[in-house]
């Protein structure tokens, strides 16, 4: 868990800052007098020195008066450091199948994740392995298709989570998110023709001038074409193509514009 922080108006700011440490705040580390406080710095999670925790009340806590940048903060320890920071868990459901999603801030010793399904949230089957990154310091994407996955689970609600593994074989899990079969991602933009040969047209309406992430990926969540343009405000027809080396099958479209990420079932004949 993390928590957001932003300035409203002025400038010149020095501040404190106090958390609520949680079992969330907290993560892998051993107690909560061993915890400090990390700020996200926009590529990696860096330690804030002098920062402390109190056991006793429940908080973690910087020294008066020493901090001037906002972000995300969250716990960690001089001794043990978040093996990943993970940013954002998805999972959206796509017809019969379910996309999972996630995005990391930075990895340590990460050896990959397995993806896990369960009808009642409590007990679990793994559907995916994804490798991680090992050692990062940059945002990384991941996503992972569960292909007929209520079909396959005889359920219109599933519930899936990440178990990370380190390559020391130690492991932590992700919270739970839910998906249910009825609630399908609905978007806004419209695709044709689908399904498609070596190109297919996008159409959306931007809502201010904007820069737009176009990508095609396959059931494994592998991106297999990206494309990125600009949007004009008002209505946009994007060509999409050169996908003449794009196998025949079943890939997800996924389009980031007017501040949401939508996805779309495509079919390549």
């Amino acid at each position: 868990a993390y928590t957001a922080i932003t300035p409203t108006g002025g400038s010149g700011y020095a501040y404190g800052i106090t958390l609520i440490a949680d079992s969330a705040t907290f993560g892998n580390v051993a107690s909560s007098n061993e915890s400090r406080i990390a700020r996200y710095a926009g590529t990696n999670w860096n330690l804030i020195s002098n920062s402390f925790a109190n056991g006793f009340t429940g908080l973690l806590q910087t020294a008066t008066n020493t901090q001037s940048a906002f972000g995300n903060f969250t716990g960690t320890s001089n001794s043990n450091p978040l093996p990943i920071n993970l940013l954002s868990f998805t999972a959206t459901a796509l017809e019969e199948d379910v996309l999972v999603s996630w995005q990391t801030a930075s990895e340590t010793n990460n050896k990959g994740f397995e993806v896990e399904r369960s009808v009642d949230g409590n007990s679990f089957e793994q559907i995916a392995f994804v490798k991680g990154a090992n050692n990062s310091t940059r945002i990384k994407n991941y996503a992972t298709s569960d292909y007929k996955a209520f079909e396959i689970a005889q359920s219109t609600r599933l519930y899936y989570r990440l178990k990370q593994l380190d390559n020391d074989g130690s492991f932590t899990y992700s919270s739970v998110v839910p998906v249910n079969r009825e609630n399908m991602e609905t978007n806004d933009f419209i695709v044709f023709p689908n399904p498609f040969v070596n190109e297919f047209t996008i159409s959306l309406n931007a809502n201010q001038n904007e820069v737009s992430s176009i990508d095609l990926l396959d059931l494994q969540g592998k991106l297999v074409a990206k494309q990125v343009v600009a949007l004009n405000q008002g209505q946009n027809n994007l060509e999409i193509n050169n996908l003449s080396l794009v196998q025949a099958g079943i890939y997800f479209l996924r389009v980031s514009h007017n501040g949401t990420v939508q996805i779309k079932k495509m079919v390549k004949n």
